[in-house]
């Protein structure tokens, strides 16, 4: 079973936040993966992290239960600028293959939510100023999460052999997209997907199936298409301080939807 975690969720949240590198106790959350029978953890890089000196570490050792680097710090309205990636993006490529891992994730999110029907002008230079990364570091894959339909997506990632794209089953809830039309048009091309549960009005993510996400769609289509990437729980944190215990219980929700039971 590849399920996964991102960083910080089996910890207390630090600082208020959702997600954050948690400085002082990482490598804690390798040793609580093992026991919870996870296979890896998504490195979150923020520029709080960034400001820490976190790409001064050597986690090599921890290589094999690292699935990708998500960069939180590019979630910036310059994400199609070269001077932006070349300072925010490059270091933590160097950084990731030092470090022997293998994928770097941008969310294509919020502020970095470029690539919409409204603005499709943007897909090109986006696709413009990141394809020198996929050419300088082809050791790398370069996946993708996006709010955008799935042409725009697949638009993105076509003629560039590492990329891919991450399937976030709660976004495309919120977007009002058919979770089995956007699976359908885009696989091979998803190597992860992240589980979590949105309601659509208002938005907001919340306990799984407790929301209008349909997971049982999801996972059908999945078995179908013979999906065999990464699922990675993103789920709404619930009890703080309860964090281990929550995880216990979203693993045992999804964990015959994952074997396809």
């Amino acid at each position: 079973m590849k399920l996964g975690i991102i960083q910080g969720r089996l910890l207390n949240p630090i600082d208020g936040n959702i997600q954050e590198f948690p400085k002082k106790k990482w490598e804690h959350e390798f040793d609580i993966i093992k026991k919870l029978g996870l296979s890896h953890i998504e490195w979150i890089i923020t520029n709080k992290s960034l400001s820490e000196g976190v790409l001064n570490l050597d986690v090599s050792k921890y290589s094999d239960n690292i699935s990708s680097v998500t960069c939180d710090n590019l979630v910036s309205k310059n994400i199609v600028s070269h001077e932006f990636l070349a300072k925010q993006l490059r270091p933590i490529c160097e950084w990731a293959i030092k470090n022997d891992i293998k994928v770097i994730s941008i969310p294509l999110l919020e502020d970095s939510q470029i690539l919409t029907k409204q603005s499709t002008h943007n897909l090109y230079n986006f696709k413009m100023a990141l394809k020198p990364y996929s050419l300088v570091y082809p050791e790398l894959e370069f996946h993708f999460e996006m709010e955008s339909p799935w042409d725009i997506a697949n638009e993105l990632v076509k003629d560039c052999p590492n990329f891919f794209l991450i399937y976030d089953t709660g976004n495309i809830t919120s977007c009002g997209f058919d979770h089995k039309e956007w699976i359908t048009n885009s696989l091979p091309l998803i190597k992860n997907v992240h589980l979590k549960d949105r309601t659509i009005k208002p938005l907001k993510t919340v306990k799984p199936f407790t929301g209008d996400t349909d997971f049982n769609l999801i996972f059908k289509t999945l078995k179908e298409l013979n999906y065999s990437g990464k699922f990675t729980l993103q789920l709404a944190r619930e009890e703080e301080g309860n964090e281990i215990e929550t995880t216990k219980k979203h693993i045992k929700l999804f964990k015959n939807l994952i074997n396809g039971k």
